[in-house]
């Protein structure tokens, strides 16, 4: 269940203290409280008391499915068709949830700390850095592909969202990609030596 209100680091901590006497959670994800067991009515019940004392609130049933059906939906969208320009995701969720933008993104601000569109873009963001470092694409397809008129464009973009360039991402791909060249040597050199080892 996702909590609302819960804004910053700050906020996980004075809910995760108190909810650790409880003994009932195992973390707090992006506002969502994962549970080590299914909880008791009980449970659910002192949890609704307990957190408006601590400035937070517990979003009801229908709220959450929203969010998870919501966070699902861009996340599949994201994967299978990262091409979805940013401001055509509001109407594509209103006819998968049946709710509107709005609330949705309503409940967004109230769980995540930002509005819809914005988490949306930080998530494309996390889209390119994947096609960056592990697909292979060259960042003018990746560009292409989220709309970008351009390399620089693209930049920006990445550069607004975390402050981070793509010849970083770059460099940590050819670093990765040296690092696993070299860490094949080694394991040829060592079967080698070892193949030396029983021959002799």
């Amino acid at each position: 269940m996702y909590v609302k209100h819960m804004l910053s680091f700050r906020c996980r901590e004075k809910i995760e203290q108190e909810l650790d006497q409880w003994g009932i959670i195992a973390g707090i994800d992006q506002g969502l409280i994962e549970f080590q067991h299914e909880p008791t009515f009980d449970e659910l019940y002192l949890l609704k008391e307990r957190l408006p004392g601590l400035g937070f609130e517990l979003a009801d049933e229908g709220e959450s499915r929203i969010i998870m059906r919501s966070s699902e939906t861009i996340n599949g969208l994201l994967l299978h068709c990262p091409e979805m320009p940013l401001h055509a995701y509001p109407e594509y969720l209103e006819q998968e949830t049946g709710v509107s933008a709005a609330a949705i993104g309503n409940l967004f601000a109230q769980v995540f700390g930002v509005g819809l569109l914005r988490y949306i873009l930080v998530l494309q963001v996390e889209r390119m850095k994947e096609m960056i470092l592990y697909e292979d694409r060259d960042l003018n397809e990746v560009a292409a592909i989220f709309h970008c008129q351009n390399e620089t464009q693209l930049a920006i973009i990445l550069g607004q969202v975390n402050g981070l360039k793509p010849s970083f991402y770059k460099q940590v791909k050819k670093e990765r990609s040296e690092v696993r060249k070299l860490n094949g040597f080694a394991r040829l050199s060592a079967g080698k030596r070892g193949r030396t080892h029983t021959s002799g």
